[in-house]
């Protein structure tokens, strides 16, 4: 496979989420109202702590729920979350975030297809150095 492919490879593994509108568009979420001190702490950390009666709503609607999620900002463009991605939530308004359900962990594991894409990335990215390393052995 030549540099050109597995950059290309590269590339659409590391997409991000599917998004629409800064919502995702990827199969179920569950949108989740932010209290004034959780809306205030993500402006300077991306960890959001769920409370109780976030993560009851969270496991009625998914089937589980983490104490915690990383938040990414749509309204900012922030997607870089794709390969690995597990226990985030987006947040598409000031006091809002959606949980898309495929990206939540069981037992803290990604689900198969995320594993399965994150190995892709890591193996594209070792063909590519790889391949660097011998052209510039070949140069000498």
């Amino acid at each position: 496979m030549n540099e050109i492919a597995l950059a290309t490879l590269l590339l659409l593994v590391r997409d991000g989420m599917p998004l629409e509108n800064g919502r995702f568009a990827g199969g179920p979420a569950t949108v989740l109202s932010l209290s004034p001190d959780q809306a205030r702490s993500l402006r300077e950390r991306r960890t959001l702590v769920l409370s109780g009666s976030q993560r009851d709503a969270l496991r009625r609607s998914a089937g589980r729920a983490p104490a915690t999620l990383l938040v990414y900002d749509t309204r900012a463009g922030e997607n870089d979350c794709g390969c690995e991605a597990v226990d985030v939530g987006l947040r598409f308004s000031p006091d809002q975030i959606e949980v898309p359900h495929p990206y939540l962990a069981e037992e803290a594991a990604p689900p198969p297809l995320v594993s399965i894409v994150a190995w892709l990335g890591v193996a594209a990215g070792v063909c590519i150095a790889l391949n660097a390393a011998a052209e510039a052995a070949g140069s000498r």
